[in-house]
Formats: structure tokens, C-alpha cells, sequence
């Protein structure tokens, strides 16, 4: 997966290793395999609701960005936790995520695994397509290649 990635001048410093390294993490943890597992989903009749929080609480923001866990005020609508324009912000949400889950059980409307349900950085929300989408359909790709080259050795037992 290395391979797909930039390779770092030999000056780079520690905060550029760390970023690429983030970077590669990431893409191996959570953005390839959750577009893999939401195309798969689809691909076998299953249906999809996809989703990205890209605002919480700025409360709630370590170092002012939107990370792991930090939108859990939200799913818990925690309403001491938040302020009064946070918790409209909030409870649309919840209340969207409610309709368009319920239009999804009731087999009234299909989504397509590249398309994202967003709560955007102006506490909006709307359907976008998944940016990170070929991108990240185009590293699976290459990994399988990669993977068909390569030739695993398994040990006698």
C-alpha cells in the first residue's frame, strides 16, 4: 500500500513522516474498507445509508477538528452537553438520518454506495458524492495487482 503513496524526500521532517503516515493508516482503516464494505453491501442487494459529519460541537474539537468520537454528543443527543442552536442542529440530524433510514426499510428509495449523507461545516445537510471515492476504488485496484503478484509460501505443517 506504501507503494501507492508519495514517496518522502530523505529531509522530510518528523511531521511530514507522521502526516504520510496518518495518511496511510487511515486509507487501510477506515476509507478503503468502509467504501469496499458499502459497494459490497449494495453490489448484493443490501441497502446502504452512508454517511459523514464533517461539524460538532466546537466544544467538542480537540484542536479545532472533527475526529473520531467527537460527534457522539450528537448520535446520543446529549442536550446539557450542547447549546441551544447546537441542539437544532442535532436533533436535524437525528431527524433526517430517521426519514431517510425509514424510506430505506421501507424499500421506497435505494442509495447509492458513492453518495454520503453530510452534515456539512455550516451545520447543513445535504446528499453529496463521496469525493474519496475513485480515489480510493482506484488504491483497491492497485492492491489487487499488487496482491496478484506477489506469491504467498505456505509453510508444511
Amino acid at each position: 500500500m506504501m507503494e501507492a503513496f508519495p514517496e518522502l524526500p530523505p529531509s522530510a521532517d518528523s511531521k511530514a513522516v507522521a502526516k504520510l503516515y496518518g495518511d496511510i493508516m487511515s486509507c487501510g482503516q477506515v476509507h478503503l474498507p468502509v467504501r469496499m464494505f458499502a459497494r459490497d453491501m449494495e453490489m448484493n442487494g443490501f441497502p446502504v445509508l452512508r454517511y459523514e459529519i464533517r461539524w460538532t460541537p466546537e466544544q467538542y474539537r480537540p484542536l479545532g477538528y472533527v475526529t473520531h468520537g467527537c460527534d457522539q454528543v450528537l448520535w446520543s443527543l446529549r442536550i446539557q452537553s450542547l447549546e441551544a442552536g447546537q441542539v437544532k442542529v442535532a436533533k436535524a440530524w437525528l431527524d433526517k438520518i430517521a426519514q431517510e433510514l425509514g424510506a430505506m426499510i421501507s424499500g421506497k428509495l435505494r442509495y447509492n454506495p458513492r453518495c454520503v449523507l453530510t452534515l456539512k461545516e455550516d451545520m447543513s445537510i445535504e446528499w453529496k458524492d463521496d469525493a474519496k471515492w475513485e480515489q480510493m476504488m482506484e488504491l483497491h485496484n492497485i492492491l489487487q495487482l499488487r496482491k496478484r503478484d506477489l506469491q504467498f509460501v505456505r509453510p508444511k505443517l
